[in-house]
């Protein structure tokens, strides 16, 4: 006997209460803290997403749980700040730009599909597009604010 059953029933329990800290009205998860603002790393974020996406996967629940996804997506990752910019959109003459990978015209995608077109680029910005430490959410104002993104390691 390996144990597999305790285990699933343990990554049940854990993604059961990391769905309970999820607010359907303010999309997105609230941590157990009376503080009026929340600060979340890049790890969490990405980690709260993931273990969604695979619990939904894994129990076949993708349908139910796909509101959710997109607007944990759209929330995090697109308008908090946690990302400092987006790679251009792939060329007319880059497979990765057709679905399919076909080259074919018919299947061409939109460059929205790759960058919102209110974020800037690497080259724009003179930054990499890499996860900011950290965001903060306020509860009171429900938004973001994101961390410096300065690289100097003594701040």
């Amino acid at each position: 006997h390996t144990q597999m059953i305790t285990f699933n029933e343990k990554a049940r329990e854990i993604n059961n209460k990391l769905v309970s800290l999820y607010d359907d009205e303010k999309e997105v998860f609230l941590k157990l803290s009376g503080k009026k603002e929340l600060k979340y790393s890049c790890f969490d974020v990405t980690f709260y997403f993931l273990a969604i996406i695979i619990y939904a996967k894994e129990s076949n629940r993708y349908g139910e749980y796909r509101n959710m996804i997109s607007s944990l997506y759209r929330k995090y990752f697109i308008n908090s700040g946690l990302i400092t910019c987006w790679p251009e959109a792939p060329t007319l003459d880059d497979a990765e730009r057709y679905k399919g990978l076909t080259l074919n015209s018919a299947d061409m995608l939109e460059e929205n599909f790759f960058r919102m077109p209110t974020t800037s680029t690497p080259t724009n910005l003179g930054i990499a597009p890499i996860f900011n430490k950290s965001i903060s959410y306020s509860k009171k104002r429900d938004s973001f604010l994101s961390s410096s993104s300065s690289f100097d390691s003594f701040k």
